[in-house]
């Protein structure tokens, strides 16, 4: 079967409001019986009450009664006091629709404290399509609930799914299709004000016909359900994804991870065995730390100018040999010009250095000193 159900969801809140909208339900407002609104005047009679009291003022006051024995005090002026739920079938259904809204009564007073909580249920065959309007009070183990008991979105949307499984299911009903967009929506909107152009529905001449006409240009799922036209699927749309998730992703590549990567081209059976990471074995094993990874075998000459040389020659007993393993020799003889004092910094290795200072130190050429140049 291709006809769809929806269930739609409204807290009324404020005093008052029990009563005005049990008198829409009852059709005791007559200023919605006139010409310019939606309702089929002569047609009211096909309307039919199934729970509740007969009048919209028996309704207002058993909900203040049962409040009152629960031990309900005074509530707010913008709590809610009932919900209103409508439960509406395609014009064109084929389904016993009293029993189909009789078990929709069931179904709301089980999940919403009992039957007692069922103020009135009245299906209405005046209007477009054939529906129901339930108000429940939303007293639930001693309390007003109505707000927790309703929810979000994600809650109604939950409800409507429960709904769809446990009601509308046994009688062949599809689910209702998710919101349209796009140019099926767009098709949508079209067939939807055709077909009431077809039909010569009231509504297309009452004052309030702007607001429905933007409701179903907005939506026009429900709509379309309650005039039994078909309403596609709505496709999933392609999430687009992030400059983050592109970033991240791994790729189309194939998902097999190489067991040794190769890093530069070179042979990876050649460098497994190998800890040189860019592939090249290595030709000594002392390590520096170069950027590129590559090192001089041993270590530069020390490089004295002459100027320095020949003042250490002329100050000192014996001329000074740099050792053979020093990366630099810098010394500072006390008679040297001041612009010219000088200190002893790193040697290489340790032992030759401080072997080297030694002497110096006792043939009394040297002394310590941190680098310095006076002007």
């Amino acid at each position: 079967m291709n006809e769809g159900a929806f269930l739609r969801a409204e807290k009324l809140k404020g005093a008052g409001r029990i009563l005005i909208a049990a008198k829409h339900n009852r059709r005791a407002i007559q200023a919605e019986l006139g010409a310019g609104g939606s309702i089929d005047a002569s047609r009211c009679h096909l309307n039919e009450s199934i729970a509740g009291h007969a009048s919209p003022a028996d309704v207002a006051r058993q909900a203040d009664t049962t409040m009152a024995e629960a031990g309900i005090g005074k509530l707010r002026h913008d709590a809610v006091r009932a919900l209103e739920f409508v439960v509406s079938l395609p014009a064109t259904t084929k389904i016993n629709v009293r029993d189909f809204f009789s078990a929709a009564v069931v179904w709301l007073a089980r999940r919403f404290g009992g039957a007692d909580n069922i103020l009135c249920a009245d299906i209405h065959h005046d209007e477009a399509a054939p529906h129901l309007h339930v108000i429940v009070l939303p007293l639930i183990g001693g309390r007003m609930v109505g707000s927790d008991a309703l929810g979000g979105r994600a809650q109604m949307q939950t409800l409507q799914a429960e709904f769809h499984k446990d009601v509308c299911e046994p009688y062949g009903l599809r689910r209702q299709s998710s919101r349209l967009t796009g140019t099926v929506k767009t098709q949508m909107v079209a067939a939807v004000i055709a077909e009431l152009k077809r039909l010569r529905d009231p509504s297309m001449a009452s004052a309030i016909w702007p607001s429905i006409r933007d409701q179903v240009q907005a939506d026009p799922g429900p709509a379309a359900a309650i005039l039994g036209i078909d309403v596609p699927a709505a496709t999933k749309v392609k999430k687009l994804r992030s400059m983050t998730d592109i970033f991240i992703s791994k790729g189309k590549g194939s998902a097999k991870e190489e067991t040794t990567p190769n890093r530069i081209g070179v042979d990876a059976a050649a460098t497994v065995n190998s800890s040189n990471p860019v592939g090249f074995a290595a030709t000594c094993e002392r390590r520096t730390l170069s950027c590129v990874g590559f090192a001089p075998a041993a270590p530069s000459p020390v490089r004295v100018s002459s100027l320095t040389r020949g003042l250490l020659d002329r100050n000192a007993s014996r001329s000074l040999e740099a050792p053979a393993d020093a990366s630099m020799i810098v010394a500072a003889s006390t008679s040297m010009p001041k612009r010219c004092r000088l200190s002893v910094m790193r040697l290489r290795p340790a032992a030759l250095r401080l072997a080297h200072a030694a002497s110096l130190r006792d043939a009394g050429h040297l002394r310590p000193l941190t680098f310095s140049t006076t002007h």
